[in-house]
C-alpha cells in the first residue's frame, strides 16, 4: 500500500494466490535428489505456484509439518493464519 504525504492511499497491490493441483508433480522426483533446490525464472512462469503446491502436497499428502517464510507476503497469504492452499499443516513465519 502506497500513500501520499498526507498518508492517503494512492495504490494498493492485490495478488490472488489459488492453488494450482498438480503444478508441482514433474519436480517431485527431482527435488527428493538433493537436499536444497532454487527456482530462478522470470516473473510469471510459476515460481510460487510450484512453491505453495509444494507446501499443500508435503502438509497435506504426505502428512509433513511445513514451514514457509514469506517475508512478502506471496505464498501463505497476508491473514494472520496461513491460506489453505498450502496445506492444513503449513506454517508461516
Amino acid at each position: 500500500k502506497e500513500v501520499d504525504f498526507d498518508g492517503n492511499p494512492i495504490l494498493v497491490v492485490a495478488r490472488l494466490g489459488r492453488p494450482v493441483v498438480g503444478a508441482c508433480e514433474q519436480f517431485g522426483t527431482l527435488m527428493s535428489m538433493f537436499s536444497s533446490t532454487l527456482f530462478v525464472g522470470p516473473p510469471g512462469v510459476g515460481k510460487t505456484t510450484v512453491l505453495r503446491e509444494f507446501a499443500r502436497v508435503l502438509s497435506d499428502v504426505h502428512i509433513r509439518r511445513v514451514v514457509v517464510v514469506d517475508t512478502s507476503m506471496e505464498i501463505g497469504g497476508a491473514d494472520r493464519i496461513a491460506h489453505s492452499s498450502i496445506g492444513e499443516l503449513t506454517f508461516r513465519v
